[in-house]
């Protein structure tokens, strides 16, 4: 009698946990699939770079320079060597302002290296940053994750001061822009 008892419950047992692994791998499998915001950091600067036009760039070599480390700047070091408007990306670690003349776009990834945003509109380079600048500091593009989705806002006025065009339809898909 115990034995017909056991049986089924031992068989809803098993459906249960055969159901709990079966939700878990699926979850895992869309975990390994959604993109890490490091990596879509990494898109949104490749792209970004390719729908720039800097007034002059005189070298084979595009150099996007780096200050600082996070984990995002860490996977930017993924595009070194490749082609963007027919140049070899270079990346190029960076600490004071006097270093951005080699420049073309700038990634700031560390607070204490809030000020080069101060001096990047003064060279033809693309600023951006995925950190919150101190008193109003700001990049041409500011990266944000917001409810698990990478954005970012535009600051004209740095674009113009640079002399660096972005393409239109980059612009439009900015989730603000700023003067």
């Amino acid at each position: 009698m115990y034995a017909r008892l056991i049986k089924p419950l031992y068989q809803k047992s098993l459906l249960m946990l055969l159901i709990t692994i079966g939700c878990l791998q699926t979850s895992q499998a869309k975990a390994q699939t959604t993109p890490d915001t490091a990596d879509l950091t990494t898109a949104f600067v490749y792209n970004f770079m390719v729908f720039a036009k800097w007034p002059v760039i005189s070298s084979k070599q595009l150099n996007l320079c780096i200050a600082g480390q996070n984990r995002d700047s860490l996977q930017l070091q993924k595009l070194q060597g490749k082609t963007v408007q027919k140049r070899q990306v270079q990346i190029i670690p960076v600490t004071d302002a006097a270093e951005l003349w080699q420049c073309q776009t700038l990634f700031v990834a560390a607070s204490q290296y809030a000020d080069l945003l101060d001096a990047a509109p003064a060279y033809p380079l693309l600023s951006i940053t995925n950190i919150i600048p101190d008193n109003g500091r700001a990049a041409a593009l500011q990266l944000a994750t917001v409810n698990g989705r990478l954005i970012f806002d535009v600051n004209l006025q740095h674009l113009k001061q640079s002399g660096v065009n972005l393409s239109a339809s980059v612009l439009r898909l900015a989730r603000r822009s700023t003067q």
